[in-house]
């Protein structure tokens, strides 16, 4: 949803009324990549790294962090971690990461789904 976002930013509209859960797509390679809803504060850091063409699935609502598609890796959620959802109106995302020795330039890429919610 949405037009691509300038680097490590993206801004994300939820037109609905009430706050909507995104789901998040982390493509490798990147390690320790960290997701921050700018407008609220909110926001999680994951203690992994994903190689190249490897992909991470984070599902707000859920909870669920799944590698690949498929194997579980909440544990990779560091503590204190502070689940970030879309309030209605404009919000700002940052990610940020570190890139893996040997693998400079070779960009990361975090991609937002969600629906616009309303009660």
């Amino acid at each position: 949803y949405g037009a691509a976002g300038q680097s490590g930013r993206l801004s994300a509209a939820n037109a609905g009324s009430s706050p909507a859960y995104p789901v998040f797509r982390l493509d490798g390679p990147v390690a320790n990549p960290s997701i921050e809803q700018v407008t609220t504060g909110a926001g999680l850091t994951i203690d992994g790294t994903l190689q190249p063409g490897e992909w991470l699935i984070i599902d707000t609502r859920t909870r669920a962090v799944l590698l690949n598609g498929s194997s579980p890796r909440r544990s990779w959620v560091r503590a204190g971690a502070t689940w970030p959802l879309l309030q209605p109106g404009d919000n700002v995302i940052a990610y940020r990461g570190s890139a893996l020795p040997g693998a400079p330039g070779q960009p990361s890429l975090l991609t937002a789904t969600w629906r616009d919610t309303s009660l």
